[in-house]
């Protein structure tokens, strides 16, 4: 009984192996292994994590301590930042670690959710990061500010994004790019909004 079940496991392995298919079914074989061991990587991806990050920066001519007011005041990211239509003070004030402030956000489809925002860490004209939570995604992001010198700071943006739904954490790569869009625009608005200033101060 062992002796054919080992034989037929032999004969098993001989019907799958490549060695007698021609180069272009080998070819295909190999290429539909790699699609599903692809597909099943994602898949698990999405479930156990199915978050991605996303980065942009810019030197913005402006003097630093202009950029870090208008970067941490509730009042002012909501003019710079894209997709934010709102943002409401909830405790503390912006420029204290813990403060929380609720967000409004608005996509390029209109779409229309709401979150919460904790800051986690704050060192003045350098570093400023937070966590944000709500029904469509959690999000961390980080601003940090590099002087060149009095009328020039170079400002790096980096956040990170995990979608709620599996669903959406599967997608989530196809969604990067517009992400990463939505960060240059918004550093693209700080500059305009900090240009009258720069021509007063610098």
């Amino acid at each position: 009984m062992r002796e054919r079940f080992k034989k037929e496991i032999g004969d098993l392995i001989a019907v799958l192996s490549l060695s007698s298919w021609s180069v272009y079914h080998r070819v295909v074989a190999l290429l539909l292994i790699f699609l599903v061991s692809s597909a099943l990587y994602q898949s698990w991806y999405a479930y156990e994590n199915g978050a991605y990050m996303v980065k942009a920066e810019a030197t913005l001519n402006a003097n630093p301590s202009e950029v870090w007011a208008f970067i941490v005041e509730a009042e002012n990211r909501e003019r710079w930042q894209a997709h934010i239509t709102e943002i409401i003070r909830m405790t503390k004030t912006p420029f204290e670690i813990g403060s929380t402030r609720m967000l409004s956000w608005r996509d390029e489809n209109w779409r229309t959710w709401y979150a919460i925002e904790e800051t986690t860490q704050l060192i003045p004209e350098f570093l400023m990061e937070t966590v944000q939570k709500s029904e469509k995604d959690e999000r961390s992001m980080t601003i940090r500010l590099e002087v060149i010198n009095n009328c020039s700071v170079k400002i790096m943006l980096e956040e990170r994004i995990r979608p709620m739904t599996y669903q959406d954490r599967l997608i989530a790569p196809l969604e990067k790019g517009s992400e990463k869009d939505r960060l240059k625009i918004s550093l693209d608005a700080l500059q305009r909004w900090l240009t009258p200033k720069r021509q007063q101060s610098c």
